[in-house]
């Protein structure tokens, strides 16, 4: 049930990401629509009734027409109707229609329907102004009437003339008999044949006869379609052809708008969702990175939110074991921060997960990593002149001390990146790892600004020798199969966990690793200052009389060593409001080049 509620929750918020396809594309077929109803002139309708009725006195005679099924042959005459014969003979009936119209006209602006329980046929004929429409109407019904009539009478005819040289035929053949019986002997053999035949000739004479007299008058038979009703002027209305129009175009823009937005929806391989990250890529989801301002104004580790989100990511990590142990030196843990292509916010995780981990005691070491285009010190306004290519380039063994910088956030110092290196791949793989034993034992926290996976082998290298990897997403570029490259990259080189953050968010929302582990507060940042509500340990809120002290991370976030926990930061719970120590100090005026020989023990 979960499951599929997550399936349906991931496609919901793919249907409300491309929704407004739909919506553009029925303004426009609307708008197409509604200049085709303003170049359209406006037009009336008048309908006219005929009924069909085969059993009528009069309109059946012995050997002529039977009545049948009124409905069938209702049927059968509306098809009738849509003739050009039948138009044309409209047309040639009244001169004055066929001053303004033509038969094909006439095909096109009556349409007879029939009813599916009476035997009626309605003729609705449109035209620009009222009395045309009632011309054509009551022209269709009269003439086609007449026609109904006029063919039953010719059929009339017909028949009495067939009847009428048969008579003459059979009189015919009683003289020439009567001669020859005359002229032949009562002995002779033919006289009997003769008298035979006569006798057939005088009885098909009288049944021609009988069948003649029992004819009607050709001016009394009537045909089977009657008009019942005729179209008048006071019963014209205006045509809601231009409604239909409207509403027509309407449905087809949105039917189009329906088949484009899943279209886009299956080319569409970017990963917007958590769910995505969890079910269609199967790696642990850390956090996302919102696509805010604040970053432009006050800089990565300057920016309240950009630090709030990395406060969730630093938790899942533990949380999710992407990077597992102590977090503490001499066993410090080492975190690369790595993307699949350039420019997709590596640097800002990078600093962001680092200046957080520092603000909350322990002593972080962030290592520019991308040694061919080293650009981590212009974060911290800090120089490259000496960093980690310079060590490599040495015997790799060399004390990285002279290569520190001691940043303006305190607990947080910076290995620069130095001078660029084409190929650095031989010199990570032989004397990077000594590197990183150094550091383990000296701070609690390593975190790498990678280069990219895809730009070389470089960050493939380094991912072999961390603790866990924070692969960087950007949802508005990143798709799935480019992913899927990155994560068998990752596992079959190196099997190091893996864990996604997702840069560029169009909104922050909460993570759901963190909120299953402690209650998320709201929290406030105003001029370095976390304001948070009053809640007890147990997640409830605080009545305000006692105070409260919280840490940041959830419970897991362990810190670096336990006589540190007095220098996390903590909230105090007064009555009316609830204060954090600053994330950093504006005031810290600490010389930024001092090189500590042991930052463990600053």
């Amino acid at each position: 049930m979960n499951s599929r509620e997550s399936i349906l929750s991931r496609y919901f918020s793919s249907i409300k990401r491309y929704s407004w396809v739909i919506l553009a594309c029925v303004l426009l077929t609307s708008l197409i629509g509604y200049f085709v109803t303003r170049a359209t002139p406006q037009v009336y309708q008048a309908t006219s009734v005929l009924f069909v009725d085969s059993g009528a006195p009069g309109t059946t005679y012995q050997g002529g027409p039977t009545a049948s099924d009124n409905i069938t042959r209702a049927l059968g005459y509306s098809a009738e109707i849509l003739t050009l014969s039948t138009m044309q003979n409209v047309i040639n009936a009244d001169p004055q229609l066929k001053a303004h119209y033509k038969a094909s006209d006439l095909l096109i602006d009556v349409v007879p329907t029939t009813s599916t329980t009476a035997p009626t046929i309605t003729l609705l004929a449109t035209a620009q102004k009222p009395a045309y429409a009632v011309l054509m109407a009551n022209d269709v019904a009269t003439t086609f009437a007449n026609m109904i009539q006029t063919a039953a009478q010719q059929q009339l005819d017909s028949q009495r003339k067939n009847l009428e040289a048969q008579l003459t035929t059979y009189q015919q053949q009683e003289t020439s008999l009567e001669g020859k019986l005359a002229a032949t002997p009562n002995t002779d053999p033919h006289y009997a044949v003769y008298n035979v035949q006569l006798q057939d000739a005088i009885h098909s004479e009288q049944t021609v006869q009988g069948q003649l007299l029992l004819l009607p008058p050709t001016a009394s038979l009537k045909g089977d379609v009657n008009v019942v009703q005729l179209a008048t002027p006071s019963s014209v209305v205006a045509s809601t052809k231009n409604i239909i129009i409207l509403a027509a175009t309407a449905g087809i823009g949105l039917l189009l708008g329906i088949l484009i937005m899943f279209l886009l929806i299956f080319l569409d391989n970017r990963v917007n969702t958590e769910d995505q990250v969890t079910g269609k890529l199967g790696m642990a989801y850390l956090g996302s990175l919102s696509a805010n301002k604040s970053i432009q104004d006050n800089g990565v580790v300057g920016s309240p939110q950009t630090l709030q989100e990395a406060a969730d990511i630093c938790a899942n990590l533990h949380l999710t074991n992407t990077v597992g142990g102590q977090w503490q030196a001499p066993q410090g843990a080492v975190l690369l921060v790595t993307s699949n292509q350039a420019a997709e916010g590596r640097t800002t995780l990078a600093t962001a997960i680092a200046s957080t981990m520092a603000q909350s005691g322990k002593n972080v070491v962030i290592i520019d990593g991308n040694l061919r285009q080293p650009s981590t010190h212009l974060v911290f306004n800090l120089n490259s002149n000496v960093g980690l290519s310079n060590i490599l380039r040495g015997t790799g063994r060399e004390p990285i001390d002279d290569a520190m910088q001691r940043t303006k956030f305190p607990n947080l110092w910076l290995l620069a990146g130095g001078s660029a290196i084409n190929n650095p791949v031989a010199l990570l793989e032989q004397r990077f790892p000594y590197v990183l034993s150094q550091l383990r034992s000296k701070v609690d926290v390593v975190v790498i600004d990678g280069p990219p996976l895809l730009s070389g082998a470089e960050a493939n290298v380094l991912a072999a020798q961390v603790d866990g990897v924070a692969l960087v997403v950007d949802t508005k570029v990143d798709k799935v199969p480019l992913l899927m490259r990155a994560k068998q990259m990752l596992t079959t080189l190196t099997h190091t966990p893996v864990g996604i953050v997702m840069n560029r968010v169009p909104q922050r929302k909460h993570n759901q690793y963190y909120a299953a582990a402690t209650p998320m507060p709201t929290v406030n940042i105003n001029n370095g200052q976390l304001a948070l509500p009053a809640y007890n340990r147990n997640g409830s809120e605080a009545d305000g009389r006692q105070p409260s002290t919280f840490m940041i991370g959830g419970p897991n976030f362990i810190p670096s060593s336990p006589n540190r926990l007095s220098s996390l930061p903590s909230i105090s719970t007064t009555p009316g409001r609830t204060t954090v120590s600053p994330l950093y100090s504006e005031n810290n005026n600490s010389d930024r080049t001092q090189k500590p020989h042991s930052p463990s023990a600053q």
